[in-house]
């Protein structure tokens, strides 16, 4: 599972530490209005007393400097906070995966899961459409996990060893180098989504520090709208890892010849054959398992 969700964190190039910038101009915006009782305006030029201390005084009593080097640094705090948002983001996604904080409150919330699982397999059961599409993301028998984003991976990972074999994760970096580009570039617009809900959901978070310094009235608005945003961020990082994941299995179906091909084994001619041959492959890739000698061949081009 580590390296799928890695993989959403791989940028590939793309500079996806950059939307966090967005986010960082809206929370100090946000923090320019909760402090400005709490911060003296600059002084007037000419008005700095000798000797004065103030920082607006100290660089003197020319108004562009101290203009300029207020802009400049505000620049870098906005730089630095998304910086640290990014940072931050690899951290709560795996967070939102699970395995979950705590032996207790992981086993509290697998509970939950189990519960919800049975209660989708009944409504299933009785014709629901929706209901079986929800049950399609969580897995079989035991191997829950305590969140829903958990599941969606566990399930993902499931389902491709019960029809071809091999684990999904253990093959990744070999299905990233044979996939096409058109499907890599559906990938990271997923994994984009993913990222960015993310990132927002963190500084919806951040964004409730600066409401005790707007007032009684702000504190209860915020907590408000704040859970509002968190419960709506929340859900739509669940969609958009379950949207990410059906595009995992599709490359799946439409690429897995490819992985034995690119180390120059025969791919399976028939299904009866595929998982033997996956787990083959699977141990292949991670030497952990036997595997049995075979003549390599490499496709022609043309």
């Amino acid at each position: 599972m580590d390296a799928l969700v890695g993989s959403i964190l791989s940028s590939r190039g793309r500079p996806w530490a950059a939307g966090a910038v967005a986010g960082a101009l809206a929370f100090w915006c946000l923090g320019v209005l909760a402090l400005a009782g709490q911060i003296p305006a600059p002084t007037a030029p000419g008005a700095c007393p000798e000797g004065s201390s103030q920082l607006w005084c100290a660089v003197g009593d020319t108004a562009g400097l101290r203009l300029t080097a207020v802009l400049v640094l505000g620049l870098l705090v906005v730089l630095a906070s998304g910086s640290l948002v990014s940072a931050l983001t690899p951290s709560v996604l795996y967070l939102i995966v699970g395995p979950g904080p705590g032996r207790r409150l992981s086993s509290l919330l697998t509970k939950r899961q189990f519960e919800r699982r049975k209660a989708l397999a009944t409504a299933a059961a009785a014709g629901d459409g929706p209901a079986t599409a929800q049950l399609l993301w969580f897995p079989t028998g035991d191997d829950l996990l305590p969140t829903r984003a958990g599941n969606t991976f566990a399930a993902l990972g499931q389902r491709i060893r019960r029809r071809h074999g091999f684990d999904v994760a253990t093959c990744w970096t070999l299905l990233e180098s044979v996939m096409p580009a058109e499907r890599l570039t559906r990938l990271d617009r997923s994994s984009d989504i993913v990222t960015a809900r993310v990132q927002n959901l963190l500084w919806v978070l951040l964004s409730l520090l600066w409401t005790p310094l707007l007032g009684p009235v702000a504190v209860l608005a915020g907590l408000v709208v704040g859970a509002v945003l968190v419960v709506a961020l929340w859900t739509g990082i669940r969609w958009a890892l379950v949207e990410y994941c059906t595009v995992i299995e599709a490359t799946v179906l439409t690429c897995r010849s490819k992985l034995y091909l690119a180390i120059g084994w025969v791919p399976p001619a028939s299904s009866a054959d595929e998982v033997a041959l996956g787990a083959e492959l699977d141990f292949y890739l991670t030497r952990l398992g036997p595997v049995a000698e075979r003549e390599l061949q490499w496709p022609t081009d043309g």
